[in-house]
């Protein structure tokens, strides 16, 4: 039985997995093709978004490196200590990176759409460009720790990962998971809910011309649905994280 239900993994990997990339690779490049447009260079929203596209067109591709482990057993990540620490920390660090832009997107459409001048004044693009900068060196120091303690041994059936056999570890591990499915999707919520009550009860910048209103709602209605979509897609996994 066990036998079974490993090799159906195994094929439907094989099939799904190759699809996912397809569709994930394309995806992003057009996402990042319509968000360098000039007409939405002034929309502090657009650079999360375009942050986020790169982001996730390079955990596309990494993605190859799960097809080949799961799919046909080649395990590079068992090559040398040096690419089981670089994989593995790659492999950690980009979905946080994706999450926290989502989040820094909900923040930033909430002071959009806030009656609040002061929070309105923080919805530039000076901001947006700081804050990812800000966010993604915050992640890659975070990450050091899972550079420095991620282990290559075959003694046991982790082989490249980091294991729980030190309080530091067990520590780690809880603040990763804390941050990262409890975290990010409470913000993502909170945000995306407080944005749309602000939606509800004023105008969304009224004095700004029609078609830079219509982008920015157009750019909200864009990320009500990808909070939409992560927290769906997400939630099972940050369950069992």
């Amino acid at each position: 039985m066990a036998d079974s239900l490993t090799t159906l993994s195994t094929t439907l990997t094989k099939i799904i997995m190759p699809i996912i990339i397809t569709i994930g690779v394309i995806g992003n490049i057009l996402n990042i093709i319509i968000l360098t447009r000039p007409t939405l260079r002034h929309h502090p929203c657009s650079y999360y978004f375009l942050a986020l596209g790169f982001n996730d067109l390079f955990y596309c591709v990494s993605l190859i490196y799960s097809l080949l482990t799961h799919g046909y057993q080649i395990h590079p990540e068992y090559s040398s200590l040096f690419w089981c620490k670089v994989l593995f920390t790659i492999a950690s660090l980009l979905p946080f990176i994706s999450a926290y832009l989502i989040v820094l997107a909900s923040v930033d459409r909430f002071c959009a759409s806030s009656t609040n001048a002061r929070l309105r004044n923080w919805n530039n693009t000076v901001v947006a460009r700081s804050a990812i900068l800000i966010m993604i060196t915050f992640w890659c120091l975070f990450h050091i720790n899972t550079l420095v303690l991620c282990e290559l041994n075959f003694a046991d059936y982790i082989g490249c990962g980091i294991r729980l056999k030190t309080l530091y570890n067990q520590i780690l591990t809880i603040i990763e998971a804390v941050l990262f499915a409890i975290l990010a999707p409470c913000l993502m919520a909170l945000f995306g809910m407080l944005t749309i009550l602000n939606t509800k009860q004023v105008r969304l910048l009224p004095k700004a011309k029609s078609s830079y209103r219509r982008t920015e709602g157009q750019l909200i209605r864009m990320l009500l649905i990808q909070v939409a979509t992560y927290l769906v897609l997400n939630i099972p996994l940050c369950v069992t994280y």
